[in-house]
């Protein structure tokens, strides 16, 4: 586990016991307007897939957009400790209860390979995902015990399911308060964080990955952007890495998945919101 010493120096850059240094700036600006609509978005022709969740997709684990709770949502019915994804507002909203395991709030995944005329993001192509996220202060402000992490998304092959060796993934990890990412499930090939940006409690902050495939035997480009409410977007992880195999990128989850928490901890209920998801081949404008 890596401990982070936060030390403020005129520069403006922020010091690590790992000898990373990550950029410490002032708030981004204000959006520029116009800010285009996400239907708008949507009808770009380099728009792969769209989603505002208005409903709910069905139950599924094999079907190519869906939701699912290990052992099925029915259990969750009369179980205080488990939660199925359900829709509020026309938002996706996953519940993390008191006592409850890593995997207790469920998924949802769409398998965009098959909005894109059933062919995967491979080598020598590009894909950008992007989608607006939203925490209580009860989910932000717990610490989970034995928790490596919770996860926010994942992009993988169309055809494995979650923790696959091919897999691009963003979290918390070890619970430190800003998003994270690393590659293949059981190797975790980390990306370093080059800017500090740090999760907000109650308002909708934008995310964006974004995967440039390299050619086999050639690194790949793994980027995220992280923007707050009305505010510009950061560019918070820009790296490369050799990909494990190339597979391809056709499958995305959203999902609070925590690794070994605990499930004897009494904790206030948490809640995450997601909403205005986008797959583009095109890098999305700020909104």
């Amino acid at each position: 586990m890596k401990i982070f010493l936060k030390i403020i120096i005129p520069a403006m850059m922020l010091l690590t016991t790992s000898g990373c240094a990550l950029l410490f700036d002032s708030p981004p600006p204000p959006l520029k307007l116009p800010v285009i609509a996400f239907a708008d978005l949507c009808q770009q022709p380099s728009t792969i897939f769209c989603q505002d969740f208005d409903q709910l997709p069905a139950e599924s684990s094999e079907a190519s957009e869906g939701v699912f709770l290990n052992g099925g949502c029915a259990q969750a019915e009369n179980n205080p400790h488990l939660a199925c994804p359900e829709i509020e507002a026309g938002t996706l909203k996953f519940t993390v209860p008191s006592n409850s395991g890593g995997g207790a709030s469920g998924q949802y995944y769409i398998r965009f390979a098959d909005h894109n005329g059933g062919q995967s993001i491979g080598p020598g192509q590009e894909v950008f995902i992007q989608w607006k996220q939203r925490f209580s202060a009860s989910f932000l402000n717990t610490h989970f015990e034995g928790g490596g992490g919770w996860k926010q998304g994942i992009v993988g092959a169309a055809d494995e399911y979650s923790c696959s060796s091919n897999e691009i993934v963003l979290q918390n990890s070890y619970q430190r308060g800003f998003p994270e990412m690393y590659h293949a499930c059981g190797h975790s090939w980390g990306f370093e964080t080059r800017v500090w940006a740090d999760y907000v409690p109650d308002e909708w902050m934008t995310f964006q990955i974004g995967l440039t495939h390299g050619q086999p035997g050639e690194n790949s480009r793994i980027r995220l952007w992280v923007s707050r409410e009305g505010r510009q977007s950061k560019l918070a992880i820009d790296d490369q890495k050799v990909l494990i195999n190339t597979k391809g990128y056709g499958k995305m989850w959203l999902l609070p998945y925590h690794t070994n928490k605990s499930a004897n901890q009494t904790h206030p209920t948490g809640y995450v919101w997601y909403d205005q998801l986008i797959i583009s081949r095109t890098q999305l404008p700020d909104r």
